[in-house]
């Protein structure tokens, strides 16, 4: 064949051969398959792949042709491959090519060749699998000693392979290629296609690219490759985000590009590329002289370099045998080792050089959510990167943050070098994508605070508590004793005195075993420890900063076990076991450890002895000793050799086991205790054993010196009794002074050094198996295989114990929030209850005979439930140690308990998916009977507990997993009743904006709801996946994919939602609840082992993750509405004070910049977090001079005032007067805005007013500093003090400060009425009988005098005088508005109330005399309202505050029986005050808070008959002016006077300042509660405050006096107790002794709070918001509805609270009782009484008064439900909603019947069913239908005057319109505005239309309404028309009709209440209330009237 035939048969093969599609290989006729070779669709790629695997490759492969006798024939030259290996595993791959020669060459590329092999016919490549770029294992594997062969990694992409078969045939043997032959595709990997083409395409070029680059053909080189040979490109996507490609040969060779630690000839990928087009790096080669990748050349062969390293290690001195560094090769830049994980929450964001300790680490968090440290050389300019994989794909991105780090500039001389500037251009994009995303924040959001646990093993095996406990060897030198022990990964440093713990973070597996140096000769703390599992992974910490400053990673260990250092630290001894199951003996050289963070072997030894314990000696750290079974063994280290010797033991001895061993001085133990001739370095070898023998050998001759065996009463030698058993020994020391043993019976013992017998002994409830004794020998460590550590203090010979755990895995836990404690269960049969801020254990139940599997704590009693293994359930009461009820009719065992948020309800599961619910509402003393069980409803399997039922956060509804393991279900809590079921694997109809894959057989494994906001299921899958569900509907609202990397084992939601934490491989994961950021998660290490419980503290402040063996209790800083209240330790309680001998500053000193203060501060902030400053800022002195002051450009100047020498003014009103008169000749100046000048000024507090005598001046706001205290001086001696004007004021501030302190008053519409008809005296119809609840929206409105036992408090405008002895209520009115503020004389005499103003009615304070009842004086000043009112100590003077829209303090006299007081003295201050509070020690001073954290100390002084006002204004510290964990202003709240003249102020962040009332200056100030602290009371060494939170707490204040004189810091204040209530506290008054008090709240209620019993009563209960339904029953209830969603059942004569039924983020509109059943055919049968509410979102609840129970619920309105009433018969309910409909559902059913629509478009505004059945005969269109004695007839009434009458017989369809009644009305609105044509829409505006049936006269209806005239009108339904109709002087708001029709009661706008005579037409008027009345009603029996306005309700006795 010529040239031409052969070309044109090629032709065919140009410009590219598909091979796939060439040899038709679906059809597999052409080509061949073996093993497990499957065809899938691959979601990146779309389209189909093939997928080969298999364990042997050499069986599983695709390969064509079909048969290796056939060929191929494809002449291109490249070989184009499109693959991806499948992660861990290895592939192979065969390409067989044909030489020109017909030689036939086989070309084999495999990740598991570890190098390059060639012969004559095969050539095998290593293939180098690189991880994806970006991902973690890439970052790892830049500069990674390891190389890359091997199984490919987690982290692949898709990769294109492109082999030029020319070069390699003709480089590689000399052979010029023919054409290709055979390619066999071998496991593991995925296959897309194979192409062959002559052509080196680029697949990362475009057309439009190649068109810009000048390519105009395909056939060129580096032209774009064709579609159909490239893969699928998303837009908006770049090429080498997804894929990679694969040259060879390398353009960039490795001996100049690659790390050197690669094989020879492999193929790779080459990072030197930097992403761009082929052709550009073509044309950037020939500028460089360099070819381009692609260009054919020989690959360069360089010879390696020489490098000269000098071995960096320990060399031993011949002289002293002790280890020494030595430092040699400086120069040389060895790799980093990487050392420690990162802390704990670690920010991937915002990392600094300070929070990492090595700036060359790189910190990254892997696609499955591991955090990842890697240390390498960086350059200086090289960032360091922190990535995560985004796994929300419906976003289809990855998130990449990284941050710069200032990084050490190293010189690096080795290859290695230059691969890491490759992936700077990575880096840099990495870097700039990190300034557009958005992160979680705070980072980290947890700190770990506590670790509740001790040991590392699930067993009671003595080996997991050996050698994991020391005492720290420099600690009682340091003054505090600090105790190290493993809590399983966790090493925790304890201080024994405060219990505060630091932990060594960084282990993965359990920690076997720690050791420490002794810390001689001045050398630095070493603590190492060893952890379990593969790899013998030791690290070594930097003790004083918890750093982990090396690791050390053995490659042939599969654990160590033990660990010991030499007395310098020096040398570390290591032993555990090799891979072989020998004994692995390790010495490292670690003298460098702390420095450079190097470590070097020493020697290693392998050996087959057991070795249980290892020393090293304490005189030559060459020699160590080891014990084991049947042996001691000495070591030796010489020339980097470990050798061994045995000891000969006595052959007359079985010693069995050698269980410790220890160095003492020789001849310690004997009769003399001396030895002649013996050296003071002598040392002798004790060794105990288990059957109580004490071994002595010679350290130098290595002999047995003599055997003593200890007795348990004496110890004797072994000659003198061989019958008798000794002590079976577990660890013994020496001290100077006596010997330590511990023994398996559970003892420590303490001997004389002559062992002649036991002096000191301590039991232990289990085998004692370590011990450790401190320096000075005064204290011992005890550690048990019971799980505890504890310590004997020899001297007192007192016994505490440090820390207890468990025994056995912890199978569940849970918490009681109310006593602060935890309960967990456990594998050992026990279930324990420890204390939550000690960690103490306070009980341990035991259960010996069953094993406890779930346990749930009663949200409100001291109780637990605990199921158990055999199937049992009992519940415990935990203070009486009783069991209050046990069931046992389970058959499996019980998989999860929970009560239900009310306590009501316990519900139970078993493994065979039974449930049972139990009734606990009177757990107490009935028990919890059983009340249902349903079999196979919930999943069966033990795999679902124990938190495998989950409650909503009302309690209403369950949701499990059942009944199958594909559903959840959720049921009603009370009886179990399924209201949804979803299908998680079919039902789940994923869209394709929420996963870009189909959906596939999913099983939930957790669930959960989420707060009731947002109203969310959350579901684990078994896919690891989070699936958020609609509770109502099943909808699935999200899908989160890759939560974990296994499963996740528990899942929790914040009470705010908006966080979410999920646990699993051993890590905690914190979410963003929305998954809306781009870094929505945080995650955090330290568990070892899974964790099945994640609970957040009712408190909302503390994260509790339980794991197998440990409880961890982190601080969760992600709260965002409160602020943090921390556990109570030496960092929360913070001195301010100034240090020893500091000087005033001066002028010259003040020139500190404000960025060197920011960096000060930042540096305490970056040490503790948000914790407290551990130096507590001082605060400021006096200046000398203040001329560097800031001053307002035109607003002050010095010499205006001509005080340029002062620093402080007082202000004079003639002064001001001649600054405006100046200002005016000036010209009129730019007025600063008043925010900006108090943000700037923050010395210059007031601002002159205007003076009313000059109204045409004006004056600008000059900030001036007023004081009466010379700050000039040092010493802090008071001065004269300078009168203040009364002129002086201030601008008023135009908002409410954003504080709960100051007062706010209701917003109200209404009026006091400007006319009252009152009756005349005698002749009443009401009496004001009682006034129920308590005003919580006042400020201080409650007062009560301990002494004579009068309590005062207010509601709306009426003040309820409560005389506690007799218990007698009195009323007393004299307020038209609502009181704010009360305040009671010292001797109870006199009691002022303030109440607020109205339009032009100032504000009132009304001074009542306790004794008769009456007002003594009113007294009037403020235009605006009074926030605060407080008598001075002596009675003489009285203080009123204003609130902040004048800021007016008014000082007045006292009340002196003749004359009403008079004003003393008044000002203005310049911020608004929230608190006054008198100074007890002098009767004329006093200090004011308020905003902006001012702090004003005044003085009244009085001269002759005048009184002037001075203040100091004092001097707050920077540290507590701004909150800055919330980032908000700082107010103060309140403030009150203890001993010893220190004031104590408190602020709306809840931390509380101590203030030297001598100084007037702040010395220590400490965070007293989680919010804002509304009030305060200090009495003796106690300090009460109360607020925001919740509650009272009782602080100890013991020590706070002595810190202002002494310059360390202050005592640790404690808080000795707390008691919560319902709502927050705005008020409280207690007696002198603190002892008994009472505190009003905002939700309506006082309660009297016992610090002694630890109790709290409820005294008085009211509502918070207003009230929208009144109803009685025939019995003794009536019922109110509110708008904060609840309704309350209350005794009609006793006025008490008896049962609230709460409904949640729900108003309720309205309430109705059902009626007494009266009719015949009900007689037999008895009618439960119901209790109807309808609410605002159209529900209707209908709950069962006698049982208690929420009988039925259901929807029938869309609108707000405004009127409910029941039928005659109590078997159908109407309601009535805002947009007209009226619906009438069944009772039985809970189905709406029949909705009418008559009144649509106006609100119902009542319902009136008639209860008689004599109505007319004409009304009634079906007589024969009434035969049953029912009423029919009913009416509905609407907001726009229309009444409709219907004919009703519900149980047989009847329902018909018999009349419908319009009442005309004017076209004008009351207040004479003209009403538009259609004016539905101003109904709202109108008085509103109330109608119903007159109770005596069948034939009657009562209308009252906006109409023609003010009226009450009678209309007779025969006749048609209005009979009767009575006037009234007010619009009616509401009416109701007494039960005889006499008497007729109304509510007006004017908060008047009417009674109306409906025989005679009279009226009378009657006052209270503080707003508009708007629901009244009579009782059943006419007795009583109740009436409302807005959340008061009054009660009336009706007089006939």
């Amino acid at each position: 064949m010529n040239a031409a035939q052969k070309t044109e048969r090629l032709l065919w093969q140009h410009p590219y051969v598909n091979v796939f599609k060439q040899f038709k290989i679906e059809d597999w006729k052409k080509a061949s398959k073996e093993g497990d070779v499957t065809s899938t669709i691959d979601k990146i790629l779309k389209c189909t792949v093939y997928k080969i695997q298999g364990s042997v490759p050499a069986g599983n492969y695709i390969q064509f042709p079909r048969t290796t006798t056939q060929s191929l024939g494809l002449t291109g030259r490249y070989l184009y491959i499109l693959f991806k290996p499948i992660p861990t595993k290895y592939f192979v791959v065969h390409v067989d090519t044909v030489a020109e020669d017909g030689l036939v060459v086989r070309i084999s590329f495999s990740n598991l060749f570890k190098e390059f092999k060639s012969t004559s016919t095969w050539l095998q490549f290593p293939f180098a699998c690189h991880a994806a770029k970006g991902s973690v294992e890439h970052f790892a594997s830049l500069g990674a000693k390891q190389d890359f062969m091997g199984p490919a990694p987690l982290a692949q992409k898709w990769t294109m392979l492109v082999l030029d078969l020319h070069y390699i045939l003709s480089m590689y043997i000399n052979r010029k290629y023919s054409h290709l032959k055979n390619i066999r595709l071998c496991a593991n990997l995925l296959v897309k296609n194979c192409f062959t083409s002559d052509l080196s395409y680029d697949p990362r070029l475009s057309v439009r690219q190649a068109r810009v680059l000048g390519i105009k053909c395909v056939d060129e080189n580096f032209a774009p490759m064709p579609r159909d040979m490239n893969f699928f490109l998303p837009k908006n996507k770049e090429w080498d985000e997804l894929y990679d490609v694969v040259r060879f040969p390398l353009e960039h060779p490795t001996s100049s590009r690659q790390p050197i630690h690669l094989p020879f000839d492999s193929i790779q990928r080459d990072d030197a590329s930097n992403n761009q087009p082929l052709f550009c790096q073509k044309n950037q080669a020939k500028d460089k002289h360099r070819g381009g990748l692609g260009v054919i050349k020989s690959p360069r062969r360089e010879k390696p370099k020489t490098v000269d390293v000098s071995r960096k290690a320990g060399i031993f001195s011949s002289t002293t045998n002790m280890a020494v560094s030595t430092n040699v090769g400086k120069d040389l830049s060895k790799r980093k080792i990487v050392t420690d994980l990162p802390p704990v929450g670690l920010s991937m964001l915002e990392t600094t050089a300070a929070s990492c300790s090595d700036p060359g680490a790189t910190l990254l968090e892997s696609k499955t959510g591991d955090v990842h440290v890697f240390v390498g050389e960086k350059s200086p300019e090289q960032d360091i990167v922190v990535h995560r994989h985004f796994s929300g794909k419906a976003k289809g991105r990855q998130s990449v943050a990284s941050t710069q780090l200032t990084t050490k500039r190293t010189t690096i001389r080795s290859a290695r070098s230059q691969q890491k500037k490759s992936s700077s251009n990575e880096i840099t994009k990495a870097s700039s994508l990190r300034r557009a995303m958005a992160t979680l924040k705070p980072d980290p959001i947890l700190k770990l605070r506590r670790v509740l646990g001790f040991g590392g093993g699930s067993t009671n095996d003595i080996r997991c508590y050996r050698s994991i406990s020391k005492w720290y060897p420099c600690a009682s030198s340091g003054g505090s004793d600090i105790v190290v022990y493993a809590v399983h990964a966790v090493v925790v440093a304890m201080e024994v005195v405060s219990g505060v713990q630091h932990f060594f973070i960084g282990h993965t597996e359990d920690v076997r075993s720690i050791a420490m140096n002794d810390c001689v000769g001045g050398s630095p703390s070493i603590l190492a420890s060893a952890q379990g599992g593969a790899g013998g992974i030791v690290r070594i910490w930097r003790f004083e900063t918890q750093k982990c400053a090396t690791m050390i990673r053995s490659q042939h260990a599969t654990c160590m076990n033990a660990l010991a250092f030499s007395r310098t630290g020096a040398v570390l001894v290591g032993v555990g076991r090799d891979g072989h199951g020998k004994t692995l003996f390790m010495v490292w050289d670690t003298s460098a450890a702390l420095r450079h963070g190097s470590v070097n072997v020493i020697a290693k030894a392998h050996s087959d002895v057991e070795i249980h314990r290892i020393r090293v000696c304490p005189t030559d750290d060459t020699r160590m000793v080891s014990c084991g079974r049947d042996n001691i063994r000495f070591w030796r280290v010489r020339s980097n050799q470990l050798r061994s010797c045995p000891v000969a033991m006595p052959t007359e001895h079985s010693f069995q086991e050698i269980t410790d061993v220890t160095f003492a001085p020789l001849g310690i133990v004997s009769p003399s205790n001396h030895v002649e001739g013996r050296d003071e370095n002598s040392l002798s070898v004790f060794a105990s054993t288990n059957g109580g023998f004490l071994v002595e050998v010679d350290f130098q001759k290595v002999v047995v010196r003599g055997v003593h065996k200890l007795l348990p009463s004496v110890g004797q030698e072994v000659e003198k009794d061989e019958t008798m058993k000794g002590i079976s020994l577990n660890a013994l020391r020496f001290t100077t002074t006596y010997l330590i043993t511990g023994s398996d019976d559970g003892v420590l013992r303490l001997w004389p050094l002559d062992l002649s017998t036991v002096f000191l002994e301590a039991e232990h409830d289990g085998p004692v198996v370590d011990v450790d004794v401190t320096e000075d020998a005064e204290k011992i460590l005890v550690s048990t295989s019971s799980a505890t550590l504890g310590y004997l203090d020899v001297k007192t010979r007192k016994y505490k114990t440090i820390m207890r755990s468990h025994t056995d895995v912890i199978t569940d836990s849970c918490m009681d929030g109310l006593r602060r404690t935890i309960s967990t269960c456990s594998h050992d049969n026990s279930i324990r209850v420890w204390d939550f801020d000690n960690l103490r254990q306070l009980y341990d139940f035991s259960t010996p005979d069953d094993t406890p599997s779930a346990i749930t704590c009663h949200p409100m009693l001291e109780i637990f439930a605990c199921g158990f293994t055999s199937g049992a359930i009992r519940v415990f009461h935990v203070g009486s140690t009783t069991v209050l009820s046990e069931h046992t009719n389970a058959r499996s065992k019980v998989t999860s308990v929970i009560f239900t948020p009310s306590g009501e309800r316990l519900i139970s599961a078993d493994g065979k998916g039974t449930m049972a619910v139990y009734n606990t509402s009177d757990v107490e003393h009935v028990g919890a009977p059983l009340l249902r069980t349903l079999p196979k409803v919930a999943a069966p399997g033990k795999a679902y507990g124990p938190n495998s039922i989950a409650a909503s956060p009302d309690g209403q509804k369950i949701a499990f997993v059942g009944p199958n393991e594909y559903t959840v279900t959720v049921s009603t809590a009370s009886m179990l009743d399924e209201v949804l079921r979803v299908d998680v694997s079919t039902g789940l109809k994923l869209e394709p904006g929420i996963l870009e894959q189909k959906p596939k057989v999913d099983q939930p494994l957790q669930v959960s709801f989420s707060p009731t906001a947002q109203k969310h299921l959350l579901v684990m899958t078994k896919a690891n996946r989070l699936l958020k569900l609609d509770v109502k509907s099943g909808q699935l609202l999200s899908v989160t994919e890759d939560i974990h990397r296994s499963c996740a084992t528990a899942i929790c939601a914040s009470s705010d939602g908006s966080h979410l934490v999920t646990a699993g491989d051993k890590l905690i994961k914190v979410w963003d609840y929305d998954m809306s950021k781009d870094l929505c998660c945080q995650t955090f290490i330290g568990h070892s082992s899974p964790i099945h419980t994640v609970l957040f503290t009712p408190d909302h402040l503390t994260l509790i993750t339980v794991g197998e063996g440990s409880v961890f209790m982190w601080d969760f800083l992600g709260v965002t509405n409160t602020p943090r209240s921390r556990a109570v330790d030496e960092r929360n309680v913070i001195s301010l004070r100034a240090s020893e001998g500091r000087q005033i500053p001066s002028t010259n000193c003040e020139d500190k910049s404000d960025h060197e203060e920011e960096k000060d501060q930042d540096a305490v902030d970056d040490e503790e977090g948000i914790t407290p400053r551990s130096k507590p800022p001082a605060p400021s002195h006096p200046d000398v001079d203040q001329s560097s002051a800031w001053i307002p450009p035109e607003t002050l100047r010095t010499s205006d005032l001509d005080a340029s020498n002062i620093s402080e003014f007082t202000v004079d009103a003639n002064m001001m007067h001649q600054l405006a008169q100046k200002k005016k000749r000036e010209g009129p100046s730019s007025k600063k805005n008043m925010t900006d000048l108090t943000n700037k000024v923050n010395d210059l507090r007031f601002v002159p007013e205007k003076d009313e005598n000059e109204v045409d001046e004006s004056y600008d706001s000059v900030p001036v500093k007023v004081a009466w205290m010379a700050k000039s001086q040092k010493s802090p001696m008071k001065e004269s003090p300078r009168p203040l004007p009364s002129t002086v004021e201030v601008a008023n501030f135009a908002e409410c400060p954003n504080v709960l302190s100051h007062f706010s008053p209701r917003l109200t519409v209404s009026q006091a009425p400007q006319r009252t008809y009152a009756a005349p005296a005698g002749q009443e119809g009401l009496e004001l009988k009682a006034v129920v609840g308590y005003n919580g929206n006042g400020r201080g409105n409650l007062a009560w005098n301990p002494d004579t036992g009068v309590l005062a408090y207010s509601c709306g405008c009426v003040v309820v005088l409560e005389k506690l002895t007799s218990k007698e209520k009195f009323n007393l009115h004299g307020h038209t508005e609502e009181v704010a503020s009360l305040a009671m004389q010292h001797d109870g005499q006199i009691l002022a109330s303030a109440s607020g103003s109205n339009g032009l009615m100032r504000s009132r304070i009304c001074l009542w005399d306790t004794s008769t009842l009456s007002c003594r004086a009113t007294l009037k000043h403020h235009e605006y309202d009074i926030v605060a009112l407080a008598y001075s100590r002596d009675d003489r003077f009285l203080i009123s505050m204003g609130d902040y829209r004048e800021n007016a303090l008014v000082i007045w006299s006292s009340f002196n029986g003749l004359s009403s007081p008079v004003i003393l003295a008044s000002t203005h201050t310049n911020s608004p005050v929230h608190k006054v509070v008198w100074d007890p020690a002098t009767p004329n001073e006093f200090v004011s808070v308020g905003a902006d954290a001012s702090v004003s100390f005044w003085m009244l002084d009085e001269h002759g008959t005048e009184t002037t006002l001075n203040v100091h204004e004092a001097d707050i510290p920077d540290a507590i002016k701004t909150d800055e964990t919330n980032e908000r202003l700082v107010h103060f709240t309140s403030a009150c006077f203890g001993e010893d003249h220190i004031l104590y102020v408190a602020s709306n962040t809840g931390f509380v300042s101590a203030w030297d009332t001598s100084t007037n200056s702040c010395f220590l100030h400490w965070r007293a509660d989680s919010a804002e602290i509304c009030y305060m009371k200090s009495r003796g060494n106690r300090l009460l405050v109360a607020g925001a939170s919740r509650g009272a707490k009782m602080w100890g204040l013991a020590g706070v006096g002595e810190v202002r004189y002494v310059s360390e810091t202050g005592e640790n204040l404690l808080m000795d107790d707390e008691l919560n209530v319902n709502a927050e506290v705005i008020s409280g008054a207690f007696d002198d002794s603190l002892d008994v008090g009472i505190v009003g709240t905002t939700a309506g209620t006082l309660w009297y709070l016992d610090w002694s019993e630890h109790s709290t009563v409820k005294m008085v209960t009211g509502h918070k918001d207003k009230i929208t339904g009144i109803a009685f029953d025939e019995g003794n209830y009536f019922a109110t509805s509110s708008e904060e969603g609840t309704v309350r059942l209350w005794h009609l004569h006793s006025l008490e609270l008896a049962v609230q039924f709460q409904v949640i983020d729900h108003a309720c509109t309205s309430v109705t009782f059902s009626h007494p059943c009266k009719s015949a055919l009900s007689t037999s049968m008895t009618q439960p009484k119901m209790l109807s509410a309808g609410y605002k979102d159209g529900t209707v609840r209908v709950f069962d008064v006698d049982k208690l129970v929420l009988k039925l619920k259901f929807q029938p309105h869309t609108a707000s439900v405004t009127a409910l009433e029941f039928a005659a018969s109590n078997e159908t309910l109407l309601s009535g909603a805002k947009d007209g409909t009226v619906a009438a559902t069944s009772m039985a059913t809970g189905v709406t019947m029949r909705v009418l629509k008559d009144h649509r478009g106006a609100p119902i505004n009542n319902i009136a069913c008639s209860l008689r059945n004599d109505h007319p005969a004409a009304l009634t269109m079906h007589t024969s239908a009434s035969n049953d004695g029912c009423a029919r007839l009913c009416l509905l009434c609407g907001g726009d005057r229309r009444v409709s009458v219907w004919d009703t017989e519900w149980k047989h369809d009847v329902c018909n319109m018999i009349d419908w009644l319009t009442f005309p009305a004017p076209c004008f609105a009351p207040d004479g505005s003209q009403l538009p044509k259609n004016h539905r829409k101003y109904i709202s505006h109108l008085p509103p239309s109330v109608c119903y049936f007159h109770p005596t006269n069948p034939d009657m209806l009562i209308y009252c309404g906006y109409g023609m005239t003010k009226s009450l009108q009678h209309y007779s339904l025969t006749n048609r028309k209005v009979v009767k109709s009575i006037p009234l002087p007010n619009w009616a708001q509401c009416m109701a009709v007494s039960t005889d029709g006499t008497l007729l009661a109304s509510g007006t706008g004017t908060r008047l209440l009417e009674l109306v005579d409906a025989n005679h037409g009279t009226f009378q008027d009657y006052s209270g209330h503080s707003g508009v009345v708007e629901k009244v009603g009579f009782s059943p029996d006419g007795r009583l009237l109740l009436s409302s306005s807005g959340p008061e309700l009054f009660v009336w006795k009706v007089k006939h």
